[in-house]
């Protein structure tokens, strides 16, 4: 893709700070379409591209372990760790 129409972070989150605060401004009848809009948007082919997302957070996941960037942790550590801070 052209270096130029790529978008920072930084300029994604401008953008949907400035698409939100228009949205907020619709009355409630035009907000409940576009919410209706949006919901259907998300609907379509979302199992499949939840599959996709969740295959490559894997395919992640197994590189940094492989990287050394990562390490499994059992859930015996996982629930200890969690009960200590509970219970702090």
């Amino acid at each position: 893709m052209n270096q130029q129409f790529q978008k920072t972070p930084k300029q994604m989150t401008d953008r949907f700070n400035k698409i939100e605060s228009s949205a907020l401004k619709l009355s409630i009848k035009q907000r409940a379409r576009l919410a209706s809009k949006l919901i259907s948007s998300l609907e379509k082919g979302s199992e499949k591209q939840a599959e996709k997302l969740w295959l490559e957070e894997i395919d992640q996941r197994n590189q940094r372990l492989e990287e050394g960037e990562a390490e499994l942790v059992t859930e015996e550590d996982v629930m200890r760790k969690a009960r200590s801070i509970l219970s702090s």
